[in-house]
């Protein structure tokens, strides 16, 4: 891989920031998640009992298998957009449903997607089809389980217009990019509609790919207690902090304790930490967590952690891992105790040693 000063090996890049990262996350007619996750924004054209059609500013014209499809949202703003993320998408529904602008749901067996709504036979009203006036959504029940990736799948994109595709980079050169989707085959487009490019190297690997050997998760004083997310936040929203949005990470609230095994493979753990921006913008009260990492038990971030809080600014941290068996990711409470005790490991990757 060729830049203006030197040439570097693909497998030492992780990524490629090309535009700034976006101020907020993208609206669009319609919002498509895929179960790779995918996330195509565009509009609808056609969509029937197989699959639907979806035009997009950077990728063109694309038909997606229904077994594919997750969820699709058509938001109104940016506030409905974020509360389908925060509400719907996490759930994986043993049937159909479709989510009413009101917000209440009807389950049953979706049956296809249109430009100007869905149909199927929902209980207790049978056959029936809900326009893009009464229908905010769908959420699909999972078709059985999803063939992992191939080895092949190289690259994953994050595009000017807001969506976000993985698949086997073809080509990167004289200002353009090929890729070729599973779903879709081969597509290309200019540089300038691509904002980063994330590359898979079997040196990084990404925390919240990893499967935790325990989990301890409990509340202080409220009855509830949040479970850690993957790739997004307790709440269920997209992973921002600071400002920034992240495409990987873990989603904790105080108090959470993650262990892994790492085996001696890898040397250094660096992570972007802090308080999501969700509880920044509820001023009116101030969360807090106390990050803490430890290495064969012996503590990283100083025997006390770093305590944030909502107005504390995100904190880049990189640790050295050289040789440790077991670590542990913890967000501890602070002063706040559970009040907005939300907290993000941000882009929290490790790097293997070199062979």
């Amino acid at each position: 891989m060729q830049t203006r000063e030197r040439r570097l090996l693909a497998e030492e890049v992780r990524e490629i920031r090309l535009q700034p990262p976006p101020a907020g996350p993208p609206l669009a007619p319609v919002h498509l998640f895929l179960r790779t996750g995918d996330e195509l924004l565009g509009t609808i054209t056609a969509g029937d009992a197989d699959g639907v059609t979806i035009a997009t500013a950077s990728l063109g014209t694309l038909t997606v298998p229904l077994d594919l499809v997750r969820a699709l949202a058509w938001p109104e703003d940016s506030e409905q957009l974020a509360r389908f993320r925060r509400e719907v998408l996490p759930e994986a529904p043993g049937r159909d449903e479709v989510v009413l602008r009101t917000w209440l749901r009807r389950s049953g067996a979706l049956e296809s997607v249109g430009p100007d709504g869905v149909s199927g036979e929902w209980d207790a009203l049978g056959s029936a089809r809900f326009g893009r006036e009464e229908a905010l959504g769908v959420r699909l029940a999972p078709l059985g389980p999803l063939q992992s990736a191939p080895p092949s799948q190289s690259v994953q994109l994050e595009l000017a217009d807001g969506c976000r595709v993985g698949g086997e980079l073809v080509q990167l050169a004289e200002g353009r990019l090929r890729i070729a989707l599973p779903y879709a085959g081969e597509r290309a487009l200019p540089l300038a509609e691509v904002a980063a490019l994330f590359l898979q190297s079997e040196r990084f690997v990404y925390v919240s790919d990893l499967e935790p050997v325990e989990v301890e998760e409990r509340a202080q004083l409220i009855s509830f207690v949040f479970a850690h997310q993957r790739d997004r936040t307790v709440a269920g929203g997209p992973l921002r902090l600071g400002g920034r949005s992240y495409r990987k990470g873990i989603g904790v609230h105080a108090y959470t304790r993650l262990v892994y095994e790492l085996g001696g493979r890898y040397v250094q753990l660096r992570a972007v930490i802090g308080l999501d921006d969700e509880a920044r913008a509820m001023q009116t009260v101030e969360g807090t967590v106390r990050f803490q990492v430890r290495a064969d038990g012996r503590p990283l971030l100083g025997a006390e952690g770093v305590l944030l809080d909502t107005e504390a600014p995100p904190r880049p941290i990189e640790l050295e891992l050289r040789g440790v068996q077991r670590l542990e990711l913890i967000a501890d409470f602070g002063p706040s105790g559970d009040t907005l005790a939300r907290g993000l490991w941000a882009d929290a990757f490790l790097v293997r040693a070199k062979p």
